[in-house]
């Protein structure tokens, strides 16, 4: 099969990605990756073949110092930039992501390029199919995982899921195609999540998507510090930048007295 694959988001986006994309040319389909430049030195070296979307998502991102509290005007600019940010890249996304689909066998498409996936797989008469990395679709069981982890009623779980839908229309405009009437990978582990009984039947939680053939060497002193006490792994990439004060005592407090791995990342 051909496949037009297109993610939005950053570098937590796009490196689950390019190994799902090693793994269908391992089996021989040919695929092609659409994501943000700064991203695509994992689908690179994993031999993806790949090419740069328009835009920077990285500068839209409040990276700030994480002692201070996340402040409320903060998330306001980063939805105000992100919907800018969409609104200004969108028409080149879909001629860069159509000119390949134009003779796939489907469209592929994360969370954030939802809507260019569906508008290609829509005008280009191709099947599609969401690659989530968290739970999308509507359930009884928890609340839409970007809000808060509350303990609600069936109902109420429910409910969340159209404040979300709402907001991605707010985002992708009025006129955006938001639904769920598509199969859906969801890249997680079924060890953090349980498949809820109310998804669709073509929901699936496929586990994480990760490249184990990377030829990678650890540093020596990281082999030293691991020893025969394997430490917690501690990894930041682009939600660093709302993980402010509160999460970083948190973390300080959950990791306090044992041995750990901090990674950084771009956000440093």
């Amino acid at each position: 099969m051909r496949l037009s694959i297109v993610t939005i988001g950053s570098e937590g986006d796009t490196r689950p990605l390019a190994a799902l994309c090693r793994g269908l040319l391992d089996r021989g389909h040919e695929v092609q990756l659409f994501a943000d430049e700064s991203t695509l030195s994992a689908p690179r070296a994993a031999g993806v073949p790949s090419e740069s979307l328009q835009g920077d998502i990285k500068s839209i991102l409040p990276v700030g110092d994480p002692r201070q509290k996340f402040r409320l005007s903060e998330a306001l600019r980063v939805g105000r930039n992100l919907k800018e940010f969409i609104a200004q890249h969108s028409a080149a996304w879909l001629r860069a992501v159509g000119a390949h689909a134009t003779g796939s066998d489907a469209v592929l498409f994360s969370s954030l390029a939802l809507n260019i996936g569906l508008t290609l797989s829509e005008a280009l008469r191709k099947p599609c199919m969401g690659l989530m990395f968290q739970p999308f679709a509507p359930t009884r069981a928890f609340s839409f995982p970007g809000m808060p982890p509350l303990k609600l009623p069936g109902w109420a779980n429910l409910w969340t899921y159209r404040i979300m839908q709402r907001q991605m229309r707010k985002l992708f405009g009025a006129k955006a195609r938001i639904g769920y009437d598509f199969p859906v990978l969801c890249g997680l582990s079924r060890e953090l999540v349980t498949r809820p009984d109310d998804w669709p039947k073509d929901h699936i939680i496929c586990g994480h998507w990760y490249n184990g053939q990377v030829n990678w060497q650890p540093p020596s002193d990281l082999v030293d510090f691991i020893g025969d006490t394997p430490p917690f792994y501690a990894g930041f990439g682009s939600p660093s930048a709302f993980l402010r004060a509160e999460a970083l005592q948190a973390l300080i407090d959950g990791v306090a007295g044992r041995r750990v791995v901090f990674s950084p990342g771009w956000s440093r």
